[in-house]
């Protein structure tokens, strides 16, 4: 278990708060530069209190800012008179302290270029294989589910949901409930061949497993 994406560039932003229980990915757009809110992560954390979990180029750059185990400063405001539309978030709950956010360079409107398409596929994915989730209509979010008014056209129309929603779907994640299963499945069958008088060798990490028969 890891708070930071293997394989991206790290620029930690001091911009956060405390532990988060995620169940949802929440989508941006910047309206604006990812080199902006690099520099935020780098100088500007007291000045502007705006953070993200990741931020995602057009060119399919990834950078993390904020482990995904705690809260970025992406989507606090709630829209007096208009309640979020999204199910998971508890009445009246910050979404910052369920949500992992996902700041996309560009601006409401624009098509996304192929790169950024599949490198937000690739975040995704690793966050839902991490923290256990099920993609669905409730878990792969966008900014205006919780600020209908303010930000409904936060990520915009150019968001490929359906597609990243099909990608994580075309791969199942395993829950944490399935992975136990194995785990037991391997145990019973550990203890079932020693029964049988058959001699089982297996490395520390148990990932080769030698099982011979008994001697007649």
């Amino acid at each position: 278990m890891t708070d930071w994406m293997p394989g991206v560039e790290r620029i930690e932003s001091l911009a956060h708060g405390g532990a988060i229980e995620p169940r949802g990915v929440m989508s941006h757009m910047m309206q604006g530069w990812q080199p902006t809110m690099i520099r935020w992560a780098e100088e500007r954390w007291t000045v502007t209190e705006k953070s993200a979990h990741l931020t995602i180029g057009t060119g399919g750059r990834i950078v993390q800012h904020v482990g995904i185990r705690t809260q970025a400063w992406h989507a606090e405001r709630l829209d007096a008179g208009s309640p979020p539309v999204w199910r998971l978030l508890p009445p009246g709950a910050n979404p910052n302290d369920f949500a992992v956010g996902i700041e996309h360079e560009g601006f409401s409107g624009d098509t996304w270029p192929l790169e950024q398409i599949g490198a937000s596929i690739d975040v995704h994915r690793w966050l839902f294989e991490e923290l256990g989730l099920l993609p669905s209509l409730d878990t792969v979010i966008g900014h205006f589910m919780t600020a209908p008014v303010s930000r409904a056209h936060d990520p915009g129309t150019g968001w490929p949901r359906e597609e990243i929603i099909a990608a994580l779907q075309a791969r199942p994640v395993p829950t944490a409930l399935e992975q136990a299963d194995y785990e037991t499945a391997a145990l019973n069958a550990y203890f079932g061949v020693l029964s049988h008088g058959y001699s089982v060798t297996e490395d520390e990490r148990w990932q080769y497993i030698e099982i011979r028969r008994p001697r007649p």
